[in-house]
């Protein structure tokens, strides 16, 4: 009932001329479409009944969302206009709008948890930025679908060097006569290779201070070798 009145209230002042706020070409909303006719003397008295009231306050909450999601994007140089143009314009039906405000929310997160994890640079982070706006032009929101972006090895050295190794390889080659060749291959794993093999496993060897345990790797040995009969 609040509401209602809350609505009457703001279509007297249009009518008056008492209210005239500023209203921004992308706004679509039913509220934000009664000012601009409020402006050329063609206000209509708007639905209040039923879920009307309810679908004007939703409009309006998308509205708002979706222009501070913009906002922070432009404020943070992540992407210009030309690139958010298609999750702002075209008179779309609510559920349609909010499909779009959470692309966008995807994108803004997806680009917080890259900061917020990785300390990404800000070309790395705009780059990934731009990439998911692209991708959310044409596609859906799908929990199948994995982004994978490129970033220089050296922007997340730091994020490597907290981490001890779990998989490390190395492979050597020797040629043998004129077609064949020798390989070997060291390979170490934290976890066992193959679960089926039986071994007993050390829980853990102190450091030359004593004070903490040196992690323990498993050795897989591969070895091709090739024998030449005369």
């Amino acid at each position: 009932m609040e509401l209602i009145e809350t609505l009457k209230y703001i279509v007297g002042e249009l009518r008056k001329g008492d209210l005239q706020p500023f209203i921004h070409s992308y706004n679509n909303t039913t509220v934000g479409q009664m000012v601009k006719d409020s402006y050329r003397g063609q206000l209509r008295d708007p639905v209040l009944t039923g879920l009307g009231p309810l679908q004007y306050m939703a409009e309006m909450g998308v509205q708002k969302l979706t222009r501070d999601y913009v906002h922070m994007f432009l404020s943070k140089n992540l992407a210009n206009m030309g690139m958010l143009d298609f999750f702002l314009k075209g008179n779309l039906e609510l559920e349609e709008k909010l499909n779009r405000l959470r692309r966008l929310q995807d994108t803004l997160e997806t680009v917080m948890m890259l900061n917020n994890n990785l300390t990404l640079p800000h070309e790395s982070l705009a780059k990934c930025c731009r990439e998911m706006l692209k991708f959310y032009e044409t596609n859906q929101i799908s929990s199948s679908h994995s982004f994978t972006f490129s970033v220089p090895s050296a922007y997340i050295r730091n994020v490597f060097d907290k981490f001890a190794p779990t998989e490390w390889s190395v492979w050597s080659q020797k040629k043998v006569g004129s077609f064949f060749a020798e390989r070997l291959a060291y390979h170490f794993t934290a976890e066992q290779a193959f679960d089926w093999v039986q071994m007993e496993v050390d829980a853990g060897r102190s450091t030359s201070t004593g004070d903490e345990e040196e992690p323990s790797y498993f050795l897989t040995i591969l070895r091709d070798s090739v024998s030449i009969l005369a």
